[in-house]
């Protein structure tokens, strides 16, 4: 199961936003024991052969795994933080236990991309297309062409997309081919984090300008629980400042990914603004902006 980026507030009554809340923490009970919350939650009721990704592209037993759930092992952007503060809003008495429990898996969440997907530049990575957020964006062809083909499709694989959808309006059979390589190679490797065991390692500023809204919402959800609010904003700025220092090109006026194999920016411009999450404003902004 995906949550989408459309929780809005006004859009969620009293009933909706019920739904939501317990959307959310479906989700999160499947949340791995290393914080990371995976983008998709197998429906055990669901035969594995009607999905796909199927549940073998899942967690191994070996890895940190999802409390005995079948998952995926990427992640998606972290917009759960700020989707939970909305579902507070839009219902404060019935959320505020909500926020409660959910608060600490939330931090455990970001916790795991600070640590386990650090950058080494106060960044976080991404180790999948699919992880952005754009999915098959053509964004990422020209990291996604660096890995290898493989010479036969994994037994079992079938492509249900093109079930539904004309083959002109999805990704090649080779690019495809090559994203459930990156996932299979995630998994071979037992899900760790480390640069040399990804085929696909990239820093999004949009995941990151993501990222950042994620700890100003903890920021909010800590000061209605009483507990500090200063760590997380904090941290946003922090990202903030080395979005700005590390992806953006003030000769162009956007920002630009960084390949993390070729420690290079690429062409590829990004959606991402750090001024779409600017409570607390960062403190290279204005040495960059732009009249």
């Amino acid at each position: 199961m995906e949550l989408g980026l459309r929780v809005h507030r006004d859009r969620l009554g009293r009933g909706r936003a019920g739904q939501r809340r317990r959307e959310l923490e479906s989700l999160f009970a499947a949340q791995w024991t290393d914080g990371r919350v995976p983008h998709i939650v197998f429906n055990p009721r669901v035969p594995a052969t009607r999905t796909s990704p199927a549940p073998t592209s899942g967690a191994p037993p070996t890895s940190p795994t999802a409390r005995g759930r079948e998952t995926s092992g990427i992640v998606q952007p972290p917009v759960h933080a700020p989707a939970a503060w909305e579902l507070y809003r839009a219902a404060p008495a019935l959320g505020l236990p909500f926020l409660r429990r959910l608060y600490p898996l939330l931090c455990a969440q970001d916790d795991y991309l600070f640590t386990c997907r650090a950058a080494g530049n106060g960044l976080v990575t991404i180790v999948h297309p699919w992880e952005s957020g754009l999915d098959n964006s053509p964004a990422w062809d020209a990291e996604l062409a660096t890995v290898p083909v493989p010479q036969r499709q994994p037994a079992g694989h079938r492509r249900r997309d093109l079930d539904h959808v004309v083959a002109d309006e999805r990704p090649t059979g080779t690019d495809y081919a090559r994203y459930v390589a990156i996932a299979d190679a995630y998994r071979a490797n037992g899900y760790r984090d480390a640069l040399a065991a990804h085929p696909f390692v990239v820093v999004d500023p949009l995941f990151n300008t993501l990222l950042a809204a994620a700890e100003e919402a903890l920021a909010r959800i800590a000061g209605t629980l009483g507990l500090p609010a200063e760590p997380h904003l904090e941290r946003a700025a922090a990202v903030r400042d080395a979005l700005l220092v590390h992806c953006y090109d003030p000769a162009a006026g956007h920002f630009r990914a960084l390949d993390r194999h070729a420690s290079r920016s690429r062409s590829a411009r990004s959606p991402a603004s750090p001024r779409s999450c600017s409570t607390c404003p960062p403190t290279s902004w204005t040495r960059w902006s732009r009249p």
